[in-house]
């Protein structure tokens, strides 16, 4: 799940039942490590090939790769905002940048949802961000595939 997910599920949760603060959920989060993998699509990889640039798909790679970007930078944060005291200064200003954060996150993924892919590295980035942003919502024995045809569709696209 990814730290916008789980998070609004989170403040959801707290927000809907006398929880104590737990530092909003800090501890469930995954670690940016594992949020920051590198995109299979990564425009500096199709480059080799062809170029992100020069392929019908570069609205899609790019936005694919800005998903991504925001969700590292988010994670980073979010460790951050863990690590910290809740009520030092910088918690309360990266608690407030939190909801702007979503807001634009979400509008990079419901651009990349709304963008048809047209070759096999816009397929593959577009199921790359279904899969880290919905995961939760996807029966794993679906994922499986899923994830059987993003590599199929990478591999393709770097020959």
């Amino acid at each position: 799940m990814s730290p916008f997910n789980r998070r609004t599920a989170i403040k959801g949760a707290l927000a809907s039942a006398a929880v104590p603060a737990l530092i909003s959920g800090c501890i469930s989060l995954p670690t940016a490590a594992a949020m920051g993998k590198a995109a299979p699509y990564a425009p500096d990889t199709l480059s080799q090939s062809g170029g992100a640039a020069d392929s019908p798909d570069a609205k899609l790679l790019d936005l694919c790769a800005q998903f991504h970007r925001l969700t590292e930078a988010d994670a980073a944060a979010w460790e951050r905002y863990c690590s910290m005291p809740e009520d030092s200064p910088e918690a309360k200003a990266l608690s407030l940048e939190f909801d702007g954060r979503y807001d634009a996150w979400a509008a990079v993924s419901d651009t990349c949802y709304a963008t048809p892919p047209r070759t096999p590295a816009g397929a593959a980035a577009l199921l790359d961000v279904i899969l880290s942003r919905d995961a939760e919502f996807i029966d794993a024995a679906a994922q499986k595939p899923l994830r059987l045809v993003r590599d199929s569709l990478q591999a393709m696209a770097m020959s």
